[in-house]
């Protein structure tokens, strides 16, 4: 499979999992019984781990290269939005969660971007990326409808 089929679908499959999530993860933790101030602290972790891990994040993938880093992205990401899908209203895993999700959102911050690029060595690379800004475009649209759409029934 070419490099550029596997990061439309990687990249697909986090847009798509981005729309469902964001759309509806604070509703799931407010069925799972947390506060709203339960919720802003998941915030606040998330986006504290986020700017702590952003710098070491690219380095590790600088120096194990951006696949594996797009690899452990996602494994860290379907733990730590798992963990919330187990019903329980303790503070630890909300904050377990919102550390996992965040390390995972910095490993795969331009890590994605980076891995095609140094696979494609192409000189246009501004149409490949301006087109996939349009196909992400599109799918976050679809996976949000999609969202809206199973809630409805």
């Amino acid at each position: 499979m070419s490099i550029v089929k596997k990061y439309y679908i990687v990249s697909g499959i986090y847009n798509i999992g981005v729309a469902f999530f964001g759309g509806t993860l604070y509703l799931l933790m407010q069925q799972h019984g947390f506060s709203a101030a339960d919720i802003n602290l998941f915030l606040i972790v998330f986006w504290i781990v986020s700017f702590i891990f952003e710098m070491p994040s690219g380095i590790f993938a600088d120096t194990f290269r951006p696949r594996r880093s797009v690899v452990l992205s996602s494994l860290l990401r379907i733990l730590g939005l798992g963990i919330l899908l187990v019903p329980s209203s303790a503070l630890m895993i909300l904050i377990m969660a919102a550390i996992l999700t965040a390390i995972s959102d910095t490993l795969k911050s331009s890590t994605l971007e980076a891995w095609v690029s140094n696979e494609l060595h192409s000189k246009n690379l501004d149409s490949f990326f301006a087109n996939s800004s349009k196909l992400n475009t599109v799918i976050n649209l679809l996976g949000g409808f999609l969202v809206r759409r199973s809630w409805e029934n």
